[in-house]
């Protein structure tokens, strides 16, 4: 909290954890059918400030729950429940070749899906339509669109101002059953056992492989995984150095209160055998393996 990163230092789009999120919340598919609530606008003169401008503005209501990368951000917002996706393109020339002819043009496309689509849509081309008034950043040209006419209610609606809260994005969110946190391509074989053991004893896990769907955020899964009655980390270095494992465990201390005894006592630790045939290693001295953890298991 209050820790600011500008968007070029953030990592890419084909960075592992974003291009992994971003396949999930916003799959190809996912960008064909919103075709028809999708703006771009072209600019002769477009610095990093307006794009810096709406990823503050979002980011300081979705915190982590939004996905970040250094030409775009994509999240959840709260009161239509729709999706959406700004980023950040080249101008591109009539032949579909980057228009390299000034390094100051570019794009920005805004495109939303679900919920009240364009309902979002309206009223995140209200705020770009307020920054570039305020940067002094006018676009030369923008792609038509179509968006249906608010009356009465609806018109107030749709000038209300976009809600990204974290918080108010998992309002609906109820504690439920055990959850695993691992990192993929590691450990894998103990996940498997341990489910497939659970499964025996009528216990269900929920595993982010299984419960997520496309156009989900895995922040959102995240989110119900720090609920849980019961999470069961399998720790790794390659855990440690992912963004969204981190963001699990972090967010299940935080659910904890900050308790180290509630930590404890809701979450089991594993640390995975790293080169080498030896037993998976319990972090808690009082579990000796998955069997025991399974018994623990409520």
């Amino acid at each position: 909290p209050g820790a600011y990163i500008a968007p070029d230092l953030l990592p890419g789009r084909d960075a592992p954890d974003i291009a992994a999120a971003l396949n999930l919340a916003w799959p190809q598919d996912a960008i064909a059918a919103s075709a028809g609530t999708t703006v771009t606008r072209r600019y002769a003169l477009l610095s990093d400030t307006l794009l810096r401008a709406l990823m503050v503005g979002i980011g300081k209501e979705a915190g982590l729950s939004a996905i970040y990368w250094n030409r775009g951000v994509a999240a959840r917002e709260a009161t239509t429940g729709a999706r959406l996706l700004v980023e950040r393109g080249d101008l591109t020339a009539a032949d579909g070749s980057t228009d390299s002819t000034d390094d100051w043009a570019g794009t920005l496309t805004l495109r939303t899906l679900d919920g009240d689509a364009p309902a979002l849509l309206a009223q995140m081309l209200t705020r770009l339509d307020e920054l570039e008034k305020h940067y002094g950043v006018m676009h030369k040209a923008q792609t038509p669109v179509t968006l249906p006419e608010a009356r009465g209610g609806e018109a107030e609606e749709a000038a209300r101002k976009p809600d990204f809260s974290r918080e108010r994005n998992r309002d609906h969110i109820k504690r439920e059953g055990v959850f695993v946190s691992y990192s993929h391509g590691v450990g894998e074989e103990y996940v498997n056992k341990l489910c497939a053991a659970a499964f025996k004893r009528g216990i269900h896990i929920n595993r982010d492989t299984r419960e997520m769907k496309d156009g989900d955020f895995i922040s959102e899964f995240s989110d119900r995984l720090a609920l849980g009655e019961r999470v069961i980390f399998f720790m790794s270095p390659k855990f440690i150095k992912s963004f969204y494992c981190v963001y699990e465990l972090t967010s299940f201390w935080e659910r904890c209160e900050s308790d180290c005894r509630l930590f404890r006592t809701r979450g089991r630790f594993f640390r995975i055998p790293i080169k080498t045939k030896r037993r998976l290693e319990p972090v808690h001295k009082n579990v000796e393996s998955l069997e025991s953890l399974m018994i623990q298991c409520p």
